[in-house]
């Protein structure tokens, strides 16, 4: 499988180029869209907005998603200057980084029309990108005690020694372990 780093080497905060290698990892479900986007608004995750007209951006949290409404509210950049230009764009990207990795979508930044000073208003957008270091997208244990991993110590058929599961994925697991009384190869 490719992955983010294979196709653009290090991930950085910058929109990644319209490229086919680009579309693995588009995101067109609007229930994972929703998803995606919820979880960058509960982890307050910085977002970089990008004017594709002139290359400067700005930095901005989102802060509603209204699935009915079909909305998105993003708090405002800290530069009024900035803030204009993105509302004048006809369209900005946006990144940022949950916990899966980085996302990238393309959004029109209007003015928030319900009375909330400097507030931006965009539409749910159709796709987004999900890019990921890793093959397959993983899925982060909530308690680290959720599952517990047993490896056989060598030597013997009846004593393991337990392996805490940091998240899984269609290609394996991650775990995490202080071995006491065996070296993990």
């Amino acid at each position: 499988q490719i992955t983010e780093t294979d196709v653009m080497g290090f991930p950085t905060p910058f929109p990644e180029p319209d490229s086919p290698e680009l579309q693995r990892f588009a995101v067109r479900s609007r229930s994972e869209i929703i998803i995606r986007l919820r979880v960058l608004k509960e982890a307050a995750a910085p977002l970089n907005a990008f004017v594709d007209t002139d290359g400067s951006f700005g930095v901005v949290t989102l802060q509603g998603v209204d699935e009915t409404a079909g909305k998105l509210v993003f708090a405002p950049t800290a530069s009024d200057d900035l803030h204009e230009r993105l509302l004048g764009a006809p369209l900005a990207t946006l990144v940022g980084y949950e916990e899966a990795g980085k996302v990238q979508f393309a959004a029109a930044l209007g003015p928030c029309s319900e009375g909330r000073r400097n507030e931006f208003i965009a539409a749910i957008p159709v796709q987004l990108f999900r890019l990921q270091r890793r093959g397959a997208a993983r899925v982060r244990l909530q308690n680290a005690r959720a599952a517990v991993c047993g490896i056989p110590l060598p030597g013997s058929e009846d004593e393991w020694e337990a392996l805490s599961v940091l998240d899984i994925s269609t290609g394996g697991i991650a775990v995490l372990t202080y071995p006491a009384r065996f070296n993990p190869v």
